[in-house]
């Protein structure tokens, strides 16, 4: 029996998140810009805010560590078998002289490569 042709990967960016603090950021504009339907003049107070909030996010990805200087990899699983615990482990480098946080979000089961 043939096999299968093997499925190219598509294209994959980088993911970017916002941390908690830019979300609670734009949380807050989103409160100040409906307080704005009863006090129009916030609305200035909230256009000035989202481009303050679009300066900051820019210049946080222009100055943060290069993705060159990251590095995750996986180890490999080894044996898997129904009903039988196992453990996914990854190995994460970080060449960049400022510290990160790191999240790690896994593909969806049946794209995953054994």
């Amino acid at each position: 029996m043939p096999r299968a042709p093997r499925r190219r990967d598509p294209v994959r960016l980088p993911s970017v998140w916002l941390s908690a603090r830019g979300v609670w950021a734009l949380l807050g504009l989103a409160l100040v810009l409906a307080v704005a339907s009863v006090v129009p003049a916030l609305v200035w107070t909230v256009a000035c805010g989202a481009a303050a909030f679009v300066a900051l996010a820019a210049a946080d990805a222009l100055l943060g560590p290069s993705p060159r200087l990251l590095r995750v990899v996986r180890r490999p699983i080894g044996f898997v078998a129904l009903r039988r615990p196992n453990k996914t482990i990854y190995d994460v480098e970080n060449r960049a002289a400022d510290a990160i946080r790191l999240g790690l979000v896994e593909t969806p089961l049946p794209t995953i490569d054994f």
